[in-house]
């Protein structure tokens, strides 16, 4: 069942990124960042169908990321590009509430960027950059946001060439306006690792254990000035809970000191976090 949830979250995403594209950008000779960016960019040149650049594209993107990205990500990327695909030939190609470039610059970007993130937080995506990314960041050990940075410099660089700068400033927002979408829509899947140093710290962990439902390492370390021995917690939780976690350890201990470190990937049991309901609830 969660399987068929995830591939069903994907391909709504994927419909909605094909609105965005059809419905705002295309119209009005916008272009997005990515491989999506480049369709876009020859279609304004030689009129050749997005659905039709959009696969084929990303048929060597899927062939050489195999080995280097997850099976089940990328069977959802796959899922996700067939329902892009066909989105994209389905809805005709219209202006859809104005002709003002910067409002479907930023109306395009809200609805592209609810697509990807929808995709993104059922654990698949649309496909093109977001996978080569993922496949030059385990290969090579290369930022994705450096890749994804220098992929879209050359898209707006090529889109300059056209002869118009307002469509290239448009573009800059709708793609500014895209990620900012991404982030919102997955903030609560990204993760952040906390400690927290405090005399009181045994108090603190069983109020993040009582009012947030999760779990914490209790870790033993001496201090290199005071030799005195403390106790260090160490605790993982969502973006969202970020601000909880800080609340908890600053009311039972004003002098706690809060260590906030990025996390990348946490492997194994870890509670997904429901904004509606402030709980966490067991993945499936």
């Amino acid at each position: 069942m969660r399987n068929a949830a995830q591939a069903i979250l994907v391909m709504i995403g994927a419909a909605l990124v094909a609105v965005g594209y059809n419905l705002f950008f295309i119209p009005h000779q916008l272009v997005s960042g990515g491989v999506a960016g480049v369709a876009l960019l020859i279609y304004q040149i030689f009129e050749l169908p997005v659905s039709l650049q959009v696969l084929i594209y990303n048929i060597p993107i899927m062939w050489w990321a195999w080995r280097d990205v997850g099976r089940k990500f990328l069977i959802l990327t796959i899922v996700g590009i067939g329902a892009m695909t066909l989105a994209l030939s389905l809805i005709p190609i219209h202006a859809a509430i104005t002709d003002d470039p910067m409002l479907n610059a930023i109306f395009g970007g809200l609805v592209v960027g609810i697509g990807v993130g929808i995709a993104m937080r059922a654990g698949g995506s649309c496909g093109g950059l977001d996978v080569a990314a993922v496949a030059f960041n385990r290969r090579w050990s290369i930022p994705m946001g450096d890749i994804m940075l220098g992929f879209n410099g050359i898209i707006i660089f090529l889109a300059g060439m056209q002869g118009d700068l307002k469509s290239v400033l448009y573009t800059l927002i709708a793609i500014f306006v895209t990620g900012k979408m991404v982030d919102v829509v997955t903030s609560g899947t990204v993760k952040k690792t906390v400690m927290i140093v405090s005399p009181q710290a045994d108090a603190i962990a069983r109020r993040i254990n009582a009012d947030m439902g999760r779990g914490a390492t209790m870790l033993d370390a001496t201090g290199v000035y005071s030799q005195q021995t403390r106790h260090v917690i160490f605790c993982v939780v969502t973006r969202l809970e970020l601000s909880q976690v800080k609340e908890i350890a600053l009311g039972v201990d004003k002098a706690a000191f809060v260590v906030v470190l990025e996390t990348d990937q946490v492997v194994g049991r870890f509670r997904n976090y429901n904004v509606l309901t402030r709980t966490t609830k067991p993945i499936a």
